[in-house]
């Protein structure tokens, strides 16, 4: 992840280029989430609503606090 610019693995760009640009209430996400055991890969991001996909994730699993020097 870079730590400037919250770009993982240098994937918005070329996800910007594939899915094209974001609506307000969207973002870039992981289909099958990461946490289900789905690939972190430009294949598998998808345009998602931001909302629901957070919810998704947060009762997936318990949020884990961190910071950028845990990286």
């Amino acid at each position: 992840m870079d730590v400037e610019t919250n770009d993982y693995d240098d994937l918005f760009i070329p996800a910007k280029k594939k899915l094209g640009p974001l609506r307000h209430d969207e973002m870039y996400g992981f289909v099958p989430a990461l946490m289900f055991g789905g690939p972190d890969t430009l294949d598998h991001l998808e345009k998602v609503k931001a909302v629901e996909h957070l919810t998704l994730l947060s009762q997936i699993a318990e949020l884990q606090p961190y910071s950028f020097s845990d990286l």
